[in-house]
């Protein structure tokens, strides 16, 4: 009988993912970190941006509109690949549409704005 109960608590553990996955560097495992998802109010705050309607950044005389804020790693690529122009932070989790006259000079300025985005 002591057999059967020792066999039937080794089976549990087995299915369960066999104990401890301690790999020594102090982190615990576990399912992986969520996306960051940005209110658009982050990046408003963030990028200082302007208007009601039209919303747009003013960069040292240089004014460029946006035409959605970009609040997720998904959104970006729909976006993106759809072929619309977009800057982003260096992770890609958020970013703008930017609908500028002078898009080339404007997604250059809005990429280093967003640079330091958490």
């Amino acid at each position: 009988m002591r057999t059967l109960i020792a066999g039937a608590a080794l089976v549990m553990v087995a299915a369960c993912g066999g104990g401890s996955d301690d790999s020594g560097d102090g982190e615990a495992g576990g399912a992986p970190e969520a996306p960051r998802v940005y209110d658009e109010a982050d990046l408003i705050d963030h990028l200082d941006a302007k208007g009601s309607m039209d919303s747009y950044v003013n960069f040292d005389g240089t004014r460029c509109e946006v035409a959605v804020y970009l609040t997720s790693a998904g959104m970006v690529s729909l976006y993106a690949d759809a072929g619309d122009v977009v800057a982003t932070n260096p992770t890609r989790t958020a970013g703008v549409k930017v609908v500028s006259d002078n898009q080339a000079t404007c997604h250059e300025l809005f990429t280093e704005a967003l640079a330091d985005l958490p």
